[in-house]
């Protein structure tokens, strides 16, 4: 666009401004998911929909589903959080309507896995009179063989659904002394842990397991 300006003496002046013409949509919204692509069981999944583009109307509202089951809306929040309890493979969705009624459908496939972290468990079946319980952090772990209390660093190797391979270093150990049997039932559990080589987790159990055999643990609910 140009301007061109004179004045009663015959001067002139020109200005040149460039306009972009854009063609504006007539059809439906387009939906944008994204979100984590993998989440551990029980923890906290939140997706995002705020990348979607409206079409001839702006963008109302959001109809959401997890994959397994738990669904929300329609609701005005672009942005929506969900927690899996089981482990799998799911697909998220959502659903983006505009004023008009129009809608655009998104998905996206997320891995749901089990993890040790943040998870605390009591050894079956100790004996009478002792606790032999074991404490997972991201990395580490600690807890307490029935007399002494230990700590250690672990990884987990490919998980295959509440299944994976295992790795655990006993680090530190107190100095306690106990009963005989006492300090042979904390012996055995502790070189134990050491060649373990197999987790299998469930809601309520956790199963380590070696070329010696296995140990069983249920699971210890904060109060």
């Amino acid at each position: 666009v140009s301007l061109t300006i004179t004045d009663e003496s015959g001067a002139t002046d020109s200005t040149t401004k460039t306009v972009e013409i854009i063609e504006l949509s007539s059809g439906p919204p387009v939906a944008v998911l994204e979100g984590p692509d993998t989440v551990a069981v029980g923890e906290e999944a939140t997706f995002s929909a705020a990348s979607s583009q409206p079409g001839a109307e702006v963008i109302a509202a959001y109809q959401w589903e997890s994959g397994d089951g738990d669904e929300t809306g329609p609701i005005t929040d672009d942005t929506w959080t969900t927690v899996y309890d089981e482990p799998g493979s799911y697909h998220a969705e959502v659903t983006v309507i505009d004023t008009n009624g129009l809608t655009s459908f998104a998905e996206l496939e997320i891995s749901v896995i089990y993890t040790l972290g943040g998870t605390s468990w009591l050894m079956d079946d100790p004996i009478r009179g002792t606790e032999v319980t074991l404490v997972f952090s991201e990395h580490t772990f600690s807890g307490s063989s029935g007399c002494n209390d230990y700590t250690g660093d672990y990884s987990t190797m490919g998980w295959d659904g509440n299944a994976a391979g295992i790795s655990i270093s006993i680090t530190n150990s107190t100095s306690r002394s106990c009963s005989q049997e006492i300090m042979h039932q904390e012996r055995g559990y502790q070189s134990f842990l050491q060649s373990a080589s197999q987790v299998t987790v469930s809601e309520d159990k956790l199963t380590m397991e070696s070329s010696s055999g296995s140990i069983t643990f249920s699971r210890l609910v904060a109060q």
